[in-house]
C-alpha cells in the first residue's frame, strides 16, 4: 500500500466504529505534511497520540521491526503488515459470517457423504472374495478348515504297528540289525552298540512281569524317536523304521498263495561246507566219541549243515537259529547252485530268509553282496563246463530290514538252474550262514509264516 498500511487494515477500522474517522484524519495529516518517501514518514513526523497508535504500541511487534519494515521497501513492509494482521485478527477480529456459512455447509456435506456411503458404496465383496483381492483394501484372513486326518498320528501308528505280528517282527528286525549296518562308529561303545539288539530280544521273549512292561514302553519310545527324528542315527535307519511301520499287518492279507518253485541242490557248483579249525574239530569229535553230550552238541554247532537245508519248507524260526540249522560257507566268492526239478522254469524273484535278528547267534555272518546267474533254457552242458553263464542281477541283503527279503530280477528269466555267488567278507565274519532260499515265478508279494518278504532294491 502506498501509505505503508495493509489492505486488510481498512476492514478492521470499519469494524471499530468511531475510530475510523480518527484513522482517516491521521492519513490526511501525513499526506499534507510530507509527500516524500514512504519509508521516512515514521522517522521524521512525530506520531500523534491517537487511540489507534496507543494500541499499536501495545502490540507484540516491536517499533524497531515496524521501522525496519518501512526502511526496507515495500516487500519488507508487506511482511510486517502481514504479521500485524495476524496479531490483530487473533486479538479482536471476529469470524466473517460468509466464512461461517461456508464452514457449516462443508460439515453438513461431509456428514451427508458419510451417511450415504454404507448404503450406496457400490460393490461389496463377499466373505470368500475378501481373502483374494478385487481392489478391496480391508481384507479378512481366510479361514482354512482342517481336513480330517487321513492317517493316524505317529504315536498311534507306532502303537498300532507294535500290536500287529507282521509289522512288529519287521520293527524288531530293524532295531536288532541297526548297529551292524549303521553303527560302525559305535563298536567301541558296547552299551550303545548292543542297546537296540538287547531291547529287541527282551521284548521278543514276551515277559509279562514288570520288567517286560518297562521294556515294552522303552521299545515304543525308541521306535517313536527313530521314526520322528532319527534319534541321532543315519537317515537310512529312520527310513527303514518308517518302512516297517507301513508294512502289511498280516501275511494272509497280502500274499495270494504263491508257491515256490521246486528246486534241488547242484553240489558240483556249491562251495564246500565251512567248519572250524581241524584241531578244534578234532577235540570236539574226540569228546563226542566218548559220549560227552555237551561236547557232541558243540561239535555240531561248529559244523555246517548239508546244502539241502536251504530248501526246507519250515520257516527260519528262533529255534532253527539256536541250532544253527544253516548252510555255512567260508571265504569270499562262495556259491550255492540250485537246479529246477522240472527242467525249465521262469524265475521272477528270489527270497532269502534268515531267523529273526534278535535270535541270531552270529548276526555278522549274514549274507551281503551276491550275484545271481542262470543256466539259459537252450544251453547244453558240454564237457563239464560251468552252466551258469547268464547274469540275472546283483543284490544286497541288509541287516536293518526284515529277515525275509525278496529280490526281484530285472526281467523274467527262463532258466534250468540258478547259482548264487556271495562276494566279499559279508558283515564282519569270515563265513556266511544261509538258512532258506526260495525262487518264485511271479512278482507279487510272498510270505513265510506271518511275515511278508520285504522287497529289497538291487545294488546295481
Amino acid at each position: 500500500h502506498p501509505f505503508g498500511l495493509c489492505s486488510s487494515t481498512f476492514p478492521i477500522m470499519e469494524a471499530q466504529g468511531s475510530e475510523a474517522s480518527e484513522v482517516l484524519a491521521e492519513m490526511r495529516e501525513v499526506m499534507a505534511r510530507k509527500p516524500g518517501p514512504v519509508g521516512a514518514v515514521d522517522d521524521e513526523v512525530p506520531p500523534l497520540p491517537t487511540p489507534l497508535r496507543m494500541r499499536r504500541s501495545l502490540s507484540p511487534v516491536s517499533p524497531s521491526s515496524r521501522s525496519g519494515a518501512a526502511d526496507s521497501g515495500s516487500r519488507a513492509g508487506a511482511s510486517a503488515c502481514k504479521a500485524k494482521e495476524v496479531t490483530q485478527l487473533e486479538v479482536s477480529a471476529p469470524i466473517r459470517p460468509s466464512k461461517m456459512v461456508g464452514l457449516v455447509a462443508g460439515i453438513v456435506l461431509l456428514a451427508v457423504a458419510v451417511w450415504l456411503k454404507p448404503q450406496h458404496g457400490g460393490y461389496k465383496p463377499s466373505t470368500a472374495e475378501e481373502g483374494f483381492g478385487h481392489g478391496v483394501s480391508n481384507r479378512t484372513v481366510a479361514t482354512v478348515e482342517q481336513e480330517p486326518e487321513a492317517k493316524p498320528k505317529l504315536a498311534s501308528l507306532v502303537a498300532e504297528s507294535l500290536a500287529c505280528p507282521g509289522r512288529r517282527g519287521d520293527i524288531l528286525d530293524v532295531l536288532a540289525g541297526a548297529p551292524y549296518e549303521f553303527g560302525h562308529d559305535l563298536e567301541n561303545d558296547q552299551d550303545a552298540f548292543y542297546r537296540y539288539p538287547r531291547l529287541a530280544a527282551s521284548v521278543a521273549k514276551g515277559k509279562a512281569d514288570e520288567a517286560g512292561g518297562a521294556a515294552e514302553n522303552e521299545l515304543k519310545k525308541a521306535v517313536l524317536g527313530l521314526a520322528a527324528t532319527g534319534a541321532g542315527w543315519a537317515p537310512g535307519l529312520r527310513l527303514r523304521v518308517l518302512e516297517a511301520l507301513h508294512a502289511p499287518c498280516e501275511a494272509a492279507e497280502t500274499c495270494g498263495g504263491a508257491h515256490p518253485l521246486a528246486l534241488e541242490v547242484d553240489e558240483d557248483f556249491t562251495s564246500p561246507l565251512a567248519k572250524s579249525h581241524w584241531l578244534h574239530q578234532g577235540l570236539l569229535d574226540f569228546g563226542a566219541l566218548f559220549g560227552f553230550p555237551h561236547l557232541k552238541a558243540r561239535a555240531s554247532l561248529f559244523r555246517s549243515r548239508p546244502p539241502t537245508v536251504v530248501l526246507s519248507s519250515s520257516p527260519a524260526s528262533p529255534a532253527i537259529a539256536a541250532s544253527r540249522d544253516c548252510l555255512a560257507v567260508r571265504g569270499s566268492n562262495t556259491s550255492l547252485a540250485l537246479r529246477m526239478t522240472g527242467g525249465v522254469a521262469t524265475v521272477r524273484q528270489l527270497v532269502i530268509e534268515q531267523p529273526p535278528r534278535w535270535a541270531a547267534l552270529r548276526p555278522k555272518s549274514l549274507p551281503r553282496h551276491f550275484s545271481v546267474y542262470g543256466t539259459p533254457a537252450e544251453a547244453f552242458n558240454v564237457g563239464g563246463s560251468a552252466p551258469y553263464t547268464e547274469l540275472l542281477g546283483n543284490f544286497e541283503y541288509l541287516p536293518a530290514r526284515s529277515a525275509v527279503q525278496a529280490f526281484l530280477l530285472p526281467r523274467p528269466a527262463q532258466v534250468k538252474g540258478l547259482r548264487l555267488l556271495f562276494e566279499g567278507p559279508g558283515w564282519g565274519e569270515n563265513y556266511t550262514c544261509i538258512y532258506r532260499v526260495k525262487a518264485y515265478e511271479g512278482s507279487g508279494s510272498v510270505c513265510s509264516g506271518h511275515r511278508v518278504a520285504a522287497a529289497a532294491p538291487r545294488s546295481d
